[in-house]
């Protein structure tokens, strides 16, 4: 069964960046900052999530993931059909 493992970025040329749970999107975004990365602020990035299988999702995609895999429930997602690690831990 597929899970949602770690936050992730990805940018338009098919780039991923991520951190394992517990850390948070703002998270990528201030170690991209330090290093003079173009952040998702900056520049087009996909803010999204990385599954047990190693694959980038974007965050619609990892709510019907999360929700079909068990690790949260519809109704307590803070935005309908859209995941936040807040959501998930």
């Amino acid at each position: 069964m597929v899970t949602i493992v770690s936050v992730a970025i990805q940018d338009p040329n098919g780039l991923v960046f991520s951190l394992p749970k517990p850390k948070r999107h703002n998270h990528i975004v201030h170690s991209m900052a330090l290093v003079g990365m173009p952040t998702p602020v900056t520049n087009n990035r996909e803010q999204g999530f990385l599954t047990s299988e190693g694959n980038f999702v974007t965050r619609e995609e990892a709510a019907v993931i999360a929700i079909s895999c068990g690790q949260v429930k519809a109704e307590a997602l803070d935005v309908p059909g859209v995941l936040f690690s807040e959501d998930v831990w």
